[in-house]
């Protein structure tokens, strides 16, 4: 359906960074999938670099036939809603 779009999160099977590791339904063709970064500031700990770079556990592409995963990526660990 040309006015319909799917989001859906790129999925929890990144660990150690690995690659290849966004599964379905993140893969689907006209699908939008989304990753989570890591932390950035005060909320930075142990080994994160900051918000230009996905979570260890946030899946990643490439996809099995080569193309680039996630879509898009937004905060999505340790957010904290304090002052």
């Amino acid at each position: 359906n040309d006015d319909f779009i799917a989001v859906f999160a790129a999925g929890n099977d990144g660990a150690g960074g690995s690659t290849k590791s966004i599964d379905t339904p993140g893969t689907a063709k006209n699908v939008i999938a989304v990753g989570a970064s890591q932390s950035s500031g005060r909320d930075l700990y142990q080994n994160m670099l900051g918000e230009n770079y996905l979570m260890e556990v946030s899946s990643r592409g490439p996809t099995v036939d080569g193309r680039i995963k996630p879509d898009i990526v937004a905060p999505g660990y340790l957010l904290s809603a304090k002052g």
